[in-house]
């Protein structure tokens, strides 16, 4: 057999495995670094970019609605006749237009102008009326002609529409405008121009979340050219310039040996794109700085660990080491390492010595339960004797005989063992207790109580639910009073055998306490045997009555079988209604042997309800055979009363004797098949053949009385009268005289 591993080693090999876990996850962060670096940096690049592309945006809208306003006002047009001619109009509209220029926004524009290339000049919000060369001097500040070729041609643009354009290209922020030409739209040729302050430019440059010295903005125009970099030091024009315009509209990071370029199209009603740079050595100079954190932490995660791990093996093994040389005598623990480790070795040594106490005790106590069990006489002295052997926890004692009713075969063979480990148990949880295996299917378990009997029957049905759902195995729970001292142990076994009998009346898997079946007494004497013949008879025979389980709870219930009755009392009723019901069915020639196997399954039924239940298939079963006999029964009536109308004792309760049935049912079913009572064709019986006498014979009224069934003359007039309208007398006199 393989030798356990020592549970120092266990130990150790436990917290290292458990203090790892954060050293884990740092290297795998540290392997993982790349990707969270780089993913984080484009995250908040392209976060950044929607916040420069969104504040471009709006202002290139604000600067073409700006240039659409001025668009076809009236006085550019009055100038543009005076353009060639130096007259006073032009002047006066030139003046015009200057005023409506400054009235425009300014704080955010650096100049708003119109130039007109016929005369070569610019009227402006902010320096008047200029020739272009003079305005573009005073405008920049500058002399030098190549900044003003550039100028001219923006001033003499071919946009029908707005369009962004950048003066002064080569400086770091150049003077981004939004310019438009009115060529061949008006007849007329002017440029509208606005431009940015390049101020402005910066706040917005520097307003969006990431900008650092490794990232910069670019506004690009319709031919890729590169209007804007918000960062001098990087421009990545030629870059820009090699993508096609697919590649500028999808949206994606374009990954160079130095850079990462994220493009996006404008929206501002133009067609321009925007573009956001981060350079390679940033995401370098990031990732060196968190792999280094992570191997630090790695570092000292496996240190701490360590130290964990070997201070904790030290002080949890401490109290198993202690153990070990007690239970060996020495300072070290002396037993044999191949075979054993310390749990096993400890384990083996204490079941060892406790199966040996617990062995004797419970030998001593098994054999006193089965005396007790057995029904042996038991002396005050031996009581005694057995208390004073064993260590009692209290006074209180109780016996809860256990039923096993039903056992899935899989655990059959397994099934006393785990039923004695399942309430010893629960029976140790409660005081002291013992199991004893009375039967196969029958279990005594004695306790010695030291709380309440109400919490330990819930934990008794606690553990016949977990055998129910664990093990399939189905009991049934009968428990005696709680008695003080042990010589009333006897007395508990007899309570207890006789809740357990009530298991009929309850049904399987019930707990029945002695306490509620104790003072159930008989109800009344078992009524004859004849009582319950006609009742079931009459059920029978009477297809047309009611349902039958109704007929079964009144029947139940005229005999007193209830919740009240006493089990002995029961038992007789079921023994007498099982022999009726043979001797209604002998009765029937084609229903002997067909019931036999019900019978039998009826007299073995474990309990009343099933027993009810069984009794109402089978007396709905025979009556679906057995034919309707009121039709036979009310002829018989019929002829009865026909041949003995003469008899005065003749009578209602006389003809259901004569019937064999009940003389309710008897009147019900002659009402229902000749609408009349009894009673009533009895007296009308009577008076016939009383006007047959009184017409054929010569007989006195008192001898007609007499022969005709009526006790006395007086009640033979009275009736006769009330039926006929005359007296028996007159009806005689006429028949005399008129004898047709």
């Amino acid at each position: 057999m393989k030798r356990k591993k020592s549970y120092r080693f266990i130990y150790f090999i436990s917290f290292i495995i458990m203090l790892i876990i954060p050293m884990v996850t740092m290297i795998f962060n540290f392997w993982k670094a790349d990707s969270i670096v780089r993913s984080q940096t484009l995250n908040l690049a392209s976060k950044s970019m929607e916040q420069y592309s969104e504040m471009f945006d709006m202002t290139f809208k604000e600067m073409s609605d700006t240039c659409l306003s001025i668009f076809g006002s009236e006085a550019l047009r009055e100038y543009h006749k005076y353009a060639v001619v130096n007259s006073d109009n032009k002047y006066i509209q030139s003046y015009k237009i200057n005023d409506m220029l400054r009235q425009l926004d300014l704080e955010k524009y650096y100049d708003v102008f119109v130039y007109f290339p016929t005369d070569d000049k610019i009227i402006s919000a902010n320096k008047s009326t200029l020739n272009s060369k003079y305005y573009y001097n005073v405008y920049y500040g500058q002399k030098k002609g190549d900044y003003y070729q550039e100028f001219l041609e923006v001033m003499n643009c071919n946009a029908r529409q707005p369009e962004i354009y950048a003066l002064n290209s080569n400086g770091p922020l150049p003077y981004l405008c939004v310019a438009m030409n009115t060529k061949d739209t008006l007849k007329v040729n002017y440029t509208i121009c606005v431009v940015l302050d390049p101020t402005y430019v910066e706040e917005i440059c520097q307003s969006a979340d990431g900008v650092n010295e490794a990232s910069s903005f670019f506004v690009l125009n319709e031919e890729k050219e590169l209007l804007l970099a918000s960062n001098e030091r990087m421009s990545y024009q030629d870059i820009i310039l090699s993508l096609s315009l697919e590649e500028l509209a999808n949206n994606k990071w374009h990954k160079g040996e130095d850079y990462m370029l994220g493009i996006i199209e404008a929206d501002s009603g133009m067609k321009n794109f925007y573009a956001y740079g981060i350079s390679q050595d940033y995401f370098w100079d990031v990732l060196t700085e968190l792999r280094m954190a992570c191997l630090g932490g790695i570092i000292l995660c496996a240190m701490v660990s360590l130290m964990i791990a070997y201070g904790n093996t030290v002080r949890m093994y401490k109290p198993i080491n202690n153990l070990l040389n007690k239970l060996t005598g020495t300072k070290k623990a002396d037993y044999d390492k191949r075979r054993w480790n310390e749990f096993d070795f400890l384990e083996h040594s204490f079941n060892e010595s406790s199966t040996k106490i617990k062995n004797s005790q419970r030998a001593y106590v098994e054999l006193y339960m089965l005396k007790l069990l057995d029904g042996k006489p038991h002396t005050l002295e031996g009581v005694q004797e057995f208390v004073k052997n064993m260590p009692f926890v209290s006074k209180k004692f109780l016996i809860c005989i256990i039923k096993v009713d039903y056992v899935q075969d899989s655990v059959n063979d397994q099934c006393s063992v785990i039923v004695r480990n399942v309430f010893e148990e629960l029976a140790a949880s409660h005081g002291k207790g013992y199991l004893v295996a009375y039967s196969q299917n029958e279990y005594v378990l004695w306790l010695n109580i030291t709380g309440e009997m109400s919490e330990f029957i819930k934990d008794l049905q606690y553990g016949q639910r977990f055998l129910d759902q664990h093990f399939h195995i189905f009991m049934t729970f009968g428990i005696s009073d709680v008695h003080e001292e042990a010589q009333n142990i006897p007395r508990c076994l007899r309570e207890a055998q006789e809740a357990i009998r009530y298991q009929y009346l309850f049904g399987q898997g019930e707990t029945i306490i002695f306490s509620q079946i104790a003072e159930r007494e008989t109800v009344g004497g078992l009524e004859e045997t004849s009582n319950i013949f006609t009742a079931l008879m009459e059920f029978i025979t009477n297809n047309e009555g009611i349902g039958v389980a109704q007929f079964i709870e009144d029947f139940f219930q005229s005999h007193h079988i209830n919740e009240d009755a006493s089990i002995d009392r029961i038992t007789l009723f079921t023994s007498e209604v099982l022999e009726v019901l043979r001797c209604i069915i002998s009765k029937y020639d084609y229903l002997e042997g067909k019931y036999s196997e019900v019978l039998k399954e009826l007299a073995d039924m474990p309990s009343l309800m099933s027993f009810r239940t069984c009794m109402s298939r089978l007396l709905q079963s025979i009556q679906e055979e057995v034919p309707d006999e009121n039709e036979e029964l009310v002829l018989r009536t019929k002829q009865y009363i026909d041949d003995n109308y003469w008899d005065c004792g003749l009578s209602v309760a006389m003809l259901g004797d004569q019937m064999g049935v009940y003389s309710k049912k008897l009147s019900r079913v002659f009402k229902e098949k000749y609408q009349i009572s009894i009673q009533d064709y009895l007296t009308n019986v009577r008076i016939d053949q009383a006007k047959k006498f009184l017409s054929e014979k010569e007989m006195s009224i008192q001898e007609i009385a007499e022969a005709t069934g009526f006790l006395r003359s007086q009640v033979f007039i009275k009736k006769f009268k009330e039926q006929e309208g005359i007296t028996p007398g007159n009806y005689k006199k006429i028949k005399t005289k008129c004898p047709n």
